[in-house]
């Protein structure tokens, strides 16, 4: 089997300028993001239910979606092989299982962030995405999972489940605060993982924004502007949500109001998140495992241990 790479996220690390920035543009890589659905084994391997799944039939898919690339590497980057984010992850063990049916030889790539600003993220997500719940309502929810997303970012546990199926030395476990920091450092020590050369980008290349947040201000206002639209989280809204940049409230909020307005008067200042310590305390045991996984002191990042 020609060799193979997935990067799986997590959600929320980095995965937009990876798969902008650098999967597609490594002359050493053969991205293969651009599959036709109904030959792409990882959709299906994300998709079937457990009646439709069939080893026999995804080894087949392998063959159609894997190539002999003349010495290039084939690389998949797709965060929901890692869980679907509004269902609290549930499936991300059993996607695990399955690419270890199929695949052999799989490498992963498997990028983790402080829970903290990592909740933080997510719920800016939730509203970008058309949520009006609260924080503490968003993680409360039983439709999104909130309390089943809670576990999933006791990332140990999940991390030791894939070194158990495809071995620790094919599991590259990234940290995003690295990344953020130390761009070269982490992009080096990436393509080595996967053995590529690395390449390099200047300083305005890394600091490239893909995905931009709400400021505390354009959250509240576009909380409120989900009450009354019609979003994934509020079909039964009463108003449209029009994606035309004139009419689109993201666009004003974050492109005017944020750019021309808030960040010029005010401080950045980060969200809070309900019941901080508890939630802290709760991921402590865990990340002391990381810790050990990563051989990595993940303190000087926050990380609560």
């Amino acid at each position: 089997m020609p060799k193979l790479v997935v990067h799986i996220g997590l959600h929320k690390t980095g995965s937009t300028w990876l798969q902008t920035c650098y999967f597609p543009t490594h002359p050493e890589i053969h991205y293969l993001n651009r599959i036709d659905k109904e030959m792409d084994v990882f959709h299906y391997v994300m998709k079937a239910d457990e009646n439709q799944w069939n080893i026999q039939h995804a080894t087949g898919l392998v063959e159609r979606t894997l190539k002999n690339t003349n010495g290039k590497i084939n690389l998949y980057s797709e965060e929901n092989l890692s869980g679907q984010l509004w269902r609290g992850c549930f499936d991300s063990k059993r996607i695990a299982l399955r690419m270890s049916q199929v695949f052999k030889g799989l490498k992963i790539i498997l990028i983790v962030r402080n829970q903290i600003d990592m909740l933080k993220s997510i719920y800016r997500q939730y509203v970008h995405e058309g949520g009006y719940l609260s924080f503490k309502g968003f993680l409360d929810d039983e439709k999104i999972a909130g309390k089943d997303l809670l576990e999933h970012l006791k990332y140990a546990t999940i991390i030791e489940y894939y070194m158990q199926l495809f071995g620790q030395e094919n599991i590259y476990l990234g940290i995003y605060e690295e990344f953020e920091r130390y761009p070269d450092t982490f992009v080096e020590e990436l393509s080595a993982f996967m053995g590529v050369k690395k390449i390099y980008f200047d300083k305005d290349f890394h600091d490239r924004k893909i995905n931009r947040s709400y400021s505390p201000l354009s959250l509240l206002l576009a909380r409120g502007f989900n009450r009354i639209q019609k979003t994934k989280f509020n079909p039964n809204g009463l108003l449209p949500d029009p994606s035309e940049k004139l009419f689109n409230k993201r666009y004003w909020l974050q492109n005017v109001m944020d750019k021309y307005i808030y960040y010029k008067l005010f401080a950045y200042s980060p969200i809070r998140l309900p019941n901080e310590e508890k939630i802290k305390n709760d991921y402590r045991p865990g990340n002391r495992r990381l810790c050990k996984l990563a051989g990595k002191d993940l303190t000087i990042y926050q990380y609560p241990v």
